[in-house]
């Protein structure tokens, strides 16, 4: 794979393409380091980029996930069948779709993340939590793996009950209305105290054009994040909401530093050059 990138670097070099011969010969290099089994890249104009090159002016980029194997496509299949099952409420039959595709391709992530969810919501809490386990396994980080995973250790452990985590599953997976979602993530927090549910306030806020009393709840969040994935989307957030050139600064690096949302601490990398 390292080689035929070197190839494609010298093709692009005697087309007069430096740039893109450049990311070729840097995307050689990590192959030839040891691939990440996960990691974010940046995406500009349909155009791949490692995240260190991202220029902060640049416009219009869009954060994905990057595997170090191409997919399979009968797992690829099992899945997307699984995630129609799911939609169509029919959860058990989805679990089995998820499971079939595990077998067919131990290495990829999505098996195991779908069924971590859906066991979720079958309530089969301790089998969530293994199921998030091997998602973290074969790709730590991969997208909300991580705040998934201390959800299911919540409802384990007695922390949140049944009723909180369909309130939670409702704010992040069933696109309310801002006002609905305020109203919806005030009535949680009156239960319980949680950094997720600041996160989410704040975000409804936002979208209301609230934009201090936002700050206010994000802060708040902060103060109490409970896992490194919520962690870091507060602190990036509030990092792009500060004023002030140092606290904006700090918060970034923070964000950047700690990597428990892979996404987040990309976004704050970014912003962080042009802060």
């Amino acid at each position: 794979a390292a080689k035929a990138m070197v190839r494609r670097a010298e093709l692009h070099e005697r087309l007069g393409e430096p740039e893109r011969a450049l990311r070729d010969r840097q995307q050689a290099a990590i192959v030839r380091a040891g691939e990440p089994p996960c990691r974010v890249v940046a995406e500009i104009r349909g155009e791949l980029i490692e995240i260190a090159d991202v220029r902060p002016s640049e416009e219009h980029v869009r954060f994905v996930f990057a595997r170090n194997r191409l997919a399979l496509r009968r797992c690829t299949t099992a899945v997307e069948a699984g995630v129609a099952a799911g939609q169509s409420g029919d959860l058990e039959g989805a679990l089995a779709s998820f499971e079939r595709a595990a077998e067919l391709d131990r290495f990829d992530p999505w098996p195991s993340y779908h069924a971590g969810m859906t066991l979720l919501h079958l309530r089969r809490y301790r089998e969530a939590l293994d199921s998030f386990d091997v998602t973290e396994d074969i790709a730590p980080g991969w997208y909300h793996v991580r705040a998934d995973r201390w959800l299911s250790e919540c409802l384990v452990k007695g922390a949140i009950d049944d009723a909180m985590f369909e309130r939670i599953r409702g704010l992040v997976d069933g696109a309310p209305t801002p006002e609905r979602a305020l109203t919806e993530a005030r009535r949680a927090l009156a239960q319980k105290e949680l950094g997720l549910l600041r996160l989410l306030a704040g975000n409804a806020l936002r979208r209301l054009g609230r934009a201090a009393d936002a700050e206010t709840e994000y802060r708040r969040g902060l103060a109490i994040a409970e896992e490194p994935d919520v962690k870091t989307r507060l602190l990036t957030t509030l990092g792009g909401h500060v004023a002030e050139r140092g606290e904006k600064e700090r918060l970034l690096l923070q964000a950047s530093e700690l990597r428990g949302n892979l996404v987040a601490a990309a976004m704050a990398t970014v912003m962080l050059r042009a802060a």
